[in-house]
């Protein structure tokens, strides 16, 4: 670029601070109207600002041989920082040229840990900024000393207090004509402003920006926060790029938001505006904040921390900066920051001078850019009008579960059996709630609003009523589980769970002596935390007959008896659904005819549904094992059974080795992709408790209860034909697909057809008549699909009650009756459904392997519909099913089992033959 001269010369300068830091060795509990000769305070000074930023950029810098320009501010020892300039104004709190910040200090627990009984100084209150009074500073003194204009790099610190606005102070590498260092900028606020200005027209494509994400919400940026890692970037990736406060960011080679010590989100400007890349670096198991409420207290320069590790970066491979590694030292560098505090551990008021530890966080900054600690991921931009839900497809919302690992739910649920989620997911958020684990970016999110709430609701002193919230799921899903977990991890000594099943109950002086002993429960000093399981289940025959009962506990906090009203005291009423799954569900009309809906919404007025639903200030879906719908819209409902079943499994320590459960193949495979659990996780639980593991080693098949208890909890047949763990794999496997395959084009070769492209209906050419593999084969997506039909074999065979057995005699391979043809190949159609979709095909009349159309994607039969309900919304005006020639490739393709294992060496037993 015409002008760029990168030297190891960097120019540092900015807003410059005298930080006041007061140690004081008891808080507000030692005021008092007389002096205590026990208290005690100490006040000291240090460079702040863009000095401090230089002190900790001249460690870091000092290795590579690189210079440091910047203004003649006063050293930390109260000498002017270089010699042969002008001495700044002495250092006193009254000096009318310096920012003076002020914070309070005290010691606090290094961390929340029972067993850490150290402690380090960190600051107890912010105490504002004094901004220098007499206009922007003055002197020679707050310019670069000997400034270069063609310095490799200009780091600035604006924190808002005059420099932008000084042009005098700025260095002259910005401002001489056909300059272009590399830029980094640190600021406090995005707007209006000249050297903001001045950046943005001469130095846009150079520039790196780091504002805190703190800051951004201050000018009022909508990202949320303590929700989830995939919402919060999404908002910053929408504010960036869309919204016209911020979008002069999007003009910047890069923007970097750091969450404290949590993790960065990265915005990197591509040759076009549509090739903008966002990435996020972060914390996988935990959210914003949520590292430092372990660590009470807050410290200064986190941000000029994180800072330097960029410049860093930038200084160490100025041709090719790697900037995410910049982040990884940075966050690592506000960690060190953190848990070191300022003045040591343990040291007194007395004898303590608070500084800022500069070489333990240079030392983390080097640890952190060598071995990264967080994990990282791409963003998916959302769409201009549904901020923060941006798809994957199918109407499902981003998760970095999937961006991280698409396709791959099966052998991650294998990973999570056998090394546990933290090593099995080691690159995904996992929301941790008491004993409950989930990595499903809703439930986190849902999960961590009602914690909000809860929270919230537990610090008020004198709540007025009741928080009223809802929980749906089906049965079994964990309802009670899931919140319990929640609310016991938030406050441990606090909360007193009392449940109640309404029903149990007959009349509405049961519910009387309930509420009776929720408000013993408030008087004992403890938070009742309330389970008013299946509320929504009839009274007197009456739908929704509680409701009523539970409007003025809900709104007014009181509830009468003998004519008196009871005051009801701080509460969690929690509210679990039992005629509804989901939220979105409950207390809604399902007429799908206009007069029938007007009716019954004027009838679920009348049973105070919704002056109900209005009283509750959350709610959450709890999913539970089974599918959330389809099992495209739901692909890692997998993850949630692994999860469970690794810990109901955990609790057999016979079976338990080197902390994995050891079980059959088959076994697993069964529990993991059984078609439904009847009673959702207790399904699973009973399965476990009623099988023999006494005395054993392993979770064999030979463990499982009879066929007839089985079906109490899954779909028998189901479970038992997933129970086959013959794989074929390797040269066998590719043997076979090519038997598949070939079979396929001598069923078409029969019926006349020829290979030609596009397919043409009319003419008999079909694109896929080609050989299996060598030049001018089928694709390789093609020739997976003829491997995944192969796999599946001994599952639908064990669906049809068939098995294999070896052929030692090459017998002639069998005939499957008619009806058994046709119920494989139902199956058989589902499974390529399946496989298609998932790799991006949809339904059209035309084949269109560019597009990925096909049209065979239609439900086998109009009985088969609810079970591909996933393909509904995308099918458009299309046949119900598939035409009777497209189904016979799938009739085909079961009549040509036998033929296919007899290659493999497998005969096809059962059925008929065992009648005989």
């Amino acid at each position: 670029m015409s002008g760029q001269v990168d030297t190891k010369t960097v120019v540092l300068t900015g807003d410059l601070t005298i930080d006041w830091n007061l140690a004081r060795s008891r808080g507000p509990e030692a005021e008092a109207p007389a002096w205590m000769p026990d208290v005690c305070s100490h006040v000291s000074w240090m460079r702040g600002g863009a000095a401090l930023l230089c002190d900790l950029l001249q460690i870091v810098a000092a290795a590579e041989g690189y210079e440091i320009r910047q203004p003649s501010f006063p050293g930390k020892d109260g000498a002017p920082a270089q010699t042969g300039v002008p001495l700044p104004p002495a250092v006193t709190p009254e000096a009318l040229e310096y920012h003076h910040s002020h914070a309070s200090w005290m010691l606090h627990s290094r961390t929340t840990d029972k067993n850490d009984k150290a402690n380090v100084w960190r600051i107890h209150e912010l105490l504002g900024v004094n901004k220098c009074r007499i206009g922007s500073p003055q002197g020679d003194w707050a310019k670069v000393q000997n400034d270069d204009e063609n310095a490799g790099l200009v780091v600035l610190d604006d924190a808002a207090l005059g420099f932008s606005e000084d042009e005098a102070l700025w260095p002259a590498a910005l401002t001489t004509a056909g300059k272009t260092p590399r830029v980094l900028l640190k600021m406090a606020r995005v707007g209006p402003g000249k050297l903001w200005q001045k950046l943005l027209d001469d130095h846009a494509e150079r520039m790196i920006v780091i504002i805190n994400a703190m800051d951004l919400r201050h000018r009022e940026a909508q990202v949320s926060r303590e929700l989830s890692w995939e919402r919060t970037a999404q908002d910053l990736a929408w504010e960036i790029t869309y919204n016209p406060i911020f979008n002069a960011l999007a003009r910047c080679a890069h923007v970097i938001v750091p969450f404290y010590a949590d993790g960065a989100f990265l915005y990197s400007r591509g040759a076009e505006s549509s090739s903008a890349t966002y990435r996020l670096v972060f914390d996988r198991g935990g959210i914003e904040g949520e590292w430092a409420r372990s660590r009470p207290g807050l410290v200064m320069g986190g941000t000029s921390s994180f800072t330097a590790a960029v410049a860093r970066e930038l200084m160490f491979c100025p041709a090719q900066p790697n900037i995410e590694r910049g982040i990884q030292a940075g966050l690592s560098a506000i960690r060190a920051l953190h848990s070191e505090g300022y003045g040591g551990q343990n040291t007194s008021a007395h004898d303590v001078k608070l500084d800022f530890p500069r070489q333990k966080v240079c030392e983390a900054i080097t640890a952190g850019a060598a071995q990264p600690s967080f994990s990282s991921t791409s963003v998916r931009l959302p769409g201009l009008i549904h901020k923060g839900s941006a798809t994957t497809g199918a109407g499902k919302l981003w998760t970095i579960l999937e961006e991280v690992y698409p396709h791959q739910a099966d052998a991650k649920a294998r990973e999570v059996i056998e090394k546990g989620v933290e090593k099995a997911l080691a690159n995904v958020p996992i929301g941790k709630f008491g004993k409950l684990v989930t990595v499903d970016r809703q439930e986190i999110e849902s999960l961590r609003t009602i914690g909000a709430l809860i929270s919230e609701y537990a610090d008020q002193p004198r709540p007025r009523r009741p928080l009223s919230v809802a929980v749906f799921g089906p049965p079994g899903a964990g309802k009670s589980f899931g919140i319990k977990q929640l609310a016991t991890s938030l406050r441990p000594d606090e909360i007193k769970v009392i449940e109640f099943n309404m029903s149990q109950f007959k009349t509405t002086a049961e519910l009387v002596s309930a509420l009776h002993q929720v408000r013993d429960a408030g008087l004992s000093q403890k938070l009742p935390l309330v389970f008013w399981d299946e509320f929504d289940s009839l009274l007197d025959a009456t739908p929704f007959g509680w409701l009523r009962h539970f409007l003025a506990p809900m709104q007014d906090g009181t509830f009468q008896d003998d004519g008196m009203d009871h005051p009801i005291g701080r509460a969690i009423f929690v509210f679990a659904g039992g005629t509804s799954s989901r939220y979105q569900d409950f207390g809604k009309p399902r007429s799908a005819e206009e007069k029938d809906r007007r009716d019954e919404e004027e009838r679920l007025k009348t049973l105070k549904v919704p002056d109900f639903i209005s009283r509750l200030k959350g709610f959450l879906n709890v999913l539970g094992p089974n599918p959330n719908g389809s099992v495209l819209d739901d692909p890692f409902y997998i993850l949630r059974r692994a999860i469970l079943l690794r810990s109901m499994l955990g609790n057999y320590e016979a079976i338990m080795k080197d902390g994995a459960p050891q079980i059959d193949p088959g076994l697993l495979n069964a529990f993991l992709h059984t078609r439904r659990y009847r009673h959702g996780s207790r399904s699973i639980e009973t399965l476990i408790a009623c099988s023999r593991l006494s005395g054993r080693n392993k979770f064999e098949r030979s463990s499982l209860p009879p066929e007839d208890q089985l079906e109490l909890n899954v779909e028998a047949r189901d479970f038992i034909g997933r129970l086959s763990k013959l794989e074929f794999t390797g040269d066998l496997l590719e043997k076979m697909a090519r038997a598949a395959h070939q079979m396929f084009c001598e069923s078409l070769h029969k019926e006349g057809w020829t290979y030609g492209e596009p397919e043409d209906k009319v003419a008999r050419k079909h694109p896929n008549l080609k050989p299996y593999d060598g030049p001018g084969g089928i694709s390789d997506e093609l020739r997976e699909s003829n491997r995944g039909q192969v796999r599946d074999i001994p599952t639908k065979l064990a669906a049809g009650g068939y098995d294999l057995l070896p052929d030692r005699t090459g017998s002639t391979p069998r005939e499957f009756p008619p009806q058994v043809v046709e119920k494989l190949a139902i199956m058989e159609h589902a499974r390529w459904m399946r496989e298609k979709a998932e790799n991006g095909w949809s339904y059209c009349e035309v084949r269109d392997t560019v597009l990925k159309t096909n049209p065979c994607m239609l439900p086998w039969s109009e009985e088969d519909r609810k079970n591909h309900q996933e393909y509904i919304d995308r099918l458009g005006p299309s046949p119900l099913v598939p035409a009777d020639a497209e189904k016979k490739k799938d009739l085909d393709a079961i009549r040509s089992i036998p033929t296919i294992v007899a290659l493999a060496g497998f005969k096809v037993v059962g059925g008929d033959e065992e009648k005989k």
